[in-house]
């Protein structure tokens, strides 16, 4: 089952970074189908992004607090970056690469340099899913979409706070 996919568009749109919930992350070539790097996981994999040089993957797995950025290019472990209190479901890299967003569990996004110092936090107050991050920085976004009140919460990207709570539900 793939679960997660990201693009590289520094790297020719061809590499992409693909999942899959038996505890592995894939990068391969999309032109040739080539497997580039498996990287073997702990636990099931809840998401992975391809950093936009196509150098590192970073991934969030399930009951996992932290997002792990591996190297793609022999698969060893750079990094681990800690504070989430929950399971991590969704991350991201910024454009520039020297950004990771994360949210989670609970119930926050996170703004993360690249060597792992936390930037920002951003507080939903509930269970997070999914986030995105503007070109510019200046809007976090983030969803709850699982959630009976489904939710995009739209955050300051500069100081952390919520702009708007826009309720997804529809009767």
């Amino acid at each position: 089952e793939i679960i997660a996919g990201d693009w590289s568009s520094d790297v020719c749109s061809s590499d992409l970074a693909a999942s899959r919930s038996a505890k592995v992350a894939i990068v391969f070539d999309t032109e040739s189908g080539a497997t580039i790097r498996e990287i073997a996981l702990q636990h099931d994999l809840r998401d992975a992004a391809l950093s936009p040089d196509g150098l590192t993957i970073a991934t969030a797995e399930a009951d996992e607090t932290t997002v792990r950025v591996w190297s793609v290019g022999d698969g060893s472990l750079v990094r681990t970056i800690a504070g989430h209190e929950k399971t991590v479901q969704c991350v991201r890299f910024h454009h520039d690469g020297m950004r990771i967003l994360s949210c989670g569990d609970d119930g926050s996004a996170r703004l993360w340099s690249h060597d792992g110092a936390l930037l920002r936090r951003f507080d939903a107050g509930e269970p997070l899913r999914r986030c995105a991050l503007s070109d510019d920085g200046s809007v976090v976004l983030a969803t709850n979409a699982t959630s009976r009140d489904a939710a995009a919460f739209v955050f300051d990207g500069a100081t952390g706070a919520l702009r708007t709570r826009q309720s997804l539900h529809r009767a």
